[in-house]
């Protein structure tokens, strides 16, 4: 079998050479146009990876010293007679801060009750001081009296004692004669008659002896009851000024409660700045009426926040907060951060819902949020207690495939700190 020089494609080719070559141009847009779908892709794909929705709940409350501040309430009905301070004023503990009259009238129209008893009270502690000082007035002579008949009794001791060494000076020198004498009554130098007129001798000067000994343990024992009935006596009459000293202090704590149950003087339980709300004399007050507020000097303010019992199961401290204060409207100073820094554990009691504004039959739960800044960027006023605060707190976070494929790829969680 014969071949030919070239192959079959070389011929094939240069026949056809003839027609040219087709050419499909790919335009510069075209590439753009891929990079950008791509990059759309891309977008999606990463937004749905990376993507998030938050489920918030809105709470409300108001700013609150993070110190805790002093609400004083009137403890009854009555007027304010004094305002010891002025709105603004700084204050330490125990500092007086307003008097309220609650004195009471009778229905006879007379005097106030008050003043009649401190009538009777002044009538009485005038008796008793009278009394005190006839009692102070007559104390030193008795006590001068006391003294001379207890140095009576001193003296006659110290004379009975001498009459005593008398005595047994007597009775020795008669008992030593009628012992000299029995050698000689022995002897028969002096009569029996003698004899026995020196033995009666020493009798008597011993019976003398005794004698005198018993009148001066007599009159040791009248000193010793002289000196028992002076401190007696130096008890009693101190016993007796105590009860007058008792009864006029008695009157003065009477005196001071019934000044206390007409006039009620409120004191500073802790330093701060008092506000005093407009508070004047002579104006009329209710039990338990708020009267004044002291907020702690250089107080720092968290966020006091009241959030409804199906929201709270998801906060936890250190969550991140946004939020907004009344006084200076978010269109022009933006929301305010902060954090969670604690969560109550129990819902607020049904009657201070009234201090929220909620409805009495949901239960609320008190949060405390700490702004990041104590004051707001831009603004020229300071912080203030009781400014009414909005806050979006986060509940959860889901990611965008979690919302649209379900439950098959994760769960939610719950909000945590960033």
């Amino acid at each position: 079998m014969s071949e030919g020089l070239f192959r079959d494609e070389v011929l094939r080719a240069r026949r056809e050479a003839w027609l040219g070559t087709v050419s499909l141009p790919v335009p510069r847009r075209g590439w753009l146009l891929a990079a950008l779908g791509g990059a759309a892709l891309l977008a999606i794909a990463a937004t749905l990876a990376f993507g998030s929705l938050h489920r918030t709940v809105r709470a409300s409350g108001t700013l609150q010293p993070a110190e805790g501040l002093q609400r004083v309430q009137a403890p009854e009905a009555g007027v304010v007679v004094r305002v010891h301070v002025a709105d603004g004023a700084t204050v330490a503990a125990g500092d007086p801060l307003l008097d309220i009259a609650v004195d009471r009238d009778l229905a006879d129209g007379g005097a106030p009750l008050s003043a009649r008893v401190a009538e009777g009270l002044e009538a009485e502690r005038t008796r008793l001081r009278a009394a005190l000082q006839a009692f102070d007035i007559a104390q030193p002579a008795r006590e001068a009296d006391l003294q001379a008949r207890l140095a009576t009794l001193v003296d006659e001791v110290g004379s009975a004692r001498d009459e005593i060494a008398l005595r047994e000076r007597q009775a020795a020198n008669a008992e030593d004669v009628f012992a000299r004498l029995q050698p000689l009554r022995e002897a028969r130098i002096v009569s029996e008659v003698q004899v026995q007129q020196y033995e009666n001798q020493a009798l008597d000067a011993r019976a003398a002896l005794g004698a005198a000994r018993r009148a001066g343990l007599e009159a040791e024992r009248r000193l010793a009851d002289g000196r028992r009935s002076l401190r007696e006596q130096a008890l009693a009459r101190a016993t007796e000024r105590g009860t007058l000293v008792q009864a006029l202090a008695d009157l003065d704590r009477g005196d001071a409660e019934n000044r206390a149950r007409g006039t009620i003087r409120l004191r500073a339980q802790r330093p701060g700045v008092v506000s005093t709300s407009g508070l004047s004399t002579g104006s009329p007050v209710a039990a338990g009426e708020p009267l004044l507020t002291i907020v702690p000097s250089d107080a720092r303010f968290v966020a006091e926040l009241w959030v409804p019992a199906q929201a709270v199961a998801h906060l936890a401290p250190g969550q991140r907060v946004e939020m907004r204060y009344d006084a200076f409207p978010h269109r022009r100073y933006g929301q305010q951060p902060g954090e969670v820094v604690s969560v109550a554990r129990a819902a607020q009691p049904a009657p201070a819902h009234a201090r929220t504004g909620a409805d009495p039959g949901v239960p609320l739960y008190r949060v405390l949020v700490r702004p990041d800044r104590q004051d707001v960027p831009g603004a020229d006023a300071a912080l203030r207690t009781d400014i009414g605060v909005d806050a979006d707190l986060i509940l959860e976070r889901q990611r965008l495939y979690q919302r649209l494929f379900g439950d098959r790829f994760a769960r939610p969680t719950v909000a945590r700190a960033d």
